[in-house]
C-alpha cells in the first residue's frame, strides 16, 4: 500500500497541464497602410474561464483601431467561434510607456466557463504603419480556471511579418504596363485574378 501511495504522489508531482495559443495565419505579408485579421486559437487540457496575454508588436506594426457605438477609439479585437458565452468579456490595450505592447484580457463576471478546450477564441487585425518586417510575440499569457489556478503560455513567437505584400489594383491601372499570368503569358489587360504588371505581383479584385 505505501508503494502505491507514492507512485500516485510521483505522478502527481510531475503531470503538467498544457495550455497553448496558435494562430492563423501564422506569417503576414501586409505593406504600408493595409490590415489583416489573425485568428488566435486556444487549446488546454483542462477547462478555463479566463485568458490573458500581451502581443508584442515589431516596429512598424500595431493593433488597428475602430470607432465603437459610442464614437470612442477601441481596438478591433473580436470574439471568434462560439467558445464564449455571454457573461464573457474582452478587455485590450496599449501599454503606457511600451509602444507596441498590447493586453487582451478575457474574463467572465459569473466565472462562467469556456465551451470545449480548444478551438478559435479571438479575431486580432493587425495594420502596417510602414513597411515592416519581424515577428510578433505572444508574451506573459496565461489561462485561468474557476478555482483561480493558472497556467502559462510558453513566449513565443507566434507571427512572422513580411512587408512585401501583394497590394490590391483595379484594372484600369494596369493599363500603361506590360502584364503577365500566373502561367507567364503576355495578357492586353488584368482581369480578376494575379498577375505579374512592370514585373510586381498585383491582385485584381
Amino acid at each position: 500500500m505505501k508503494k502505491f501511495l507514492l507512485s500516485i504522489v510521483a505522478l502527481m508531482a510531475t503531470y503538467t497541464v498544457s495550455a497553448q495559443f496558435s494562430v492563423d495565419p501564422a506569417n503576414l505579408k501586409i505593406a504600408a497602410g493595409e490590415e489583416q485579421e489573425v485568428v488566435i486559437s486556444l487549446t488546454t487540457e483542462v477547462e478555463v474561464t479566463a485568458y490573458e496575454m500581451w502581443l508584442k508588436c515589431p516596429e512598424g506594426i500595431e493593433l488597428a483601431t475602430r470607432l465603437n457605438e459610442d464614437d470612442e477609439t477601441e481596438f478591433c479585437v473580436d470574439f471568434e467561434g462560439n467558445r464564449h458565452k455571454s457573461s464573457h468579456s474582452i478587455v485590450s490595450g496599449e501599454k503606457a510607456g511600451e509602444k507596441g505592447l498590447y493586453l487582451i484580457s478575457v474574463t467572465s463576471n459569473k466565472n462562467a466557463l469556456l465551451r470545449e478546450t480548444e478551438g478559435p477564441v479571438l479575431k486580432v487585425k493587425f495594420k502596417a504603419t510602414a513597411d515592416a518586417e519581424g515577428a510578433i510575440k505572444i508574451q506573459d499569457s496565461f489561462a485561468g480556471t474557476p478555482e483561480g489556478v493558472k497556467y502559462p503560455f510558453e513566449d513565443k513567437d507566434f507571427i512572422t511579418v513580411n512587408g512585401d505584400a501583394i497590394n490590391s489594383i483595379s484594372a484600369e491601372q494596369t493599363k500603361s504596363g506590360v502584364i503577365y499570368n500566373m502561367a507567364g503569358q503576355r495578357v492586353s489587360k488584368a482581369t480578376k485574378g494575379i498577375f505579374i504588371v512592370d514585373g510586381k505581383k498585383v491582385a485584381v479584385k
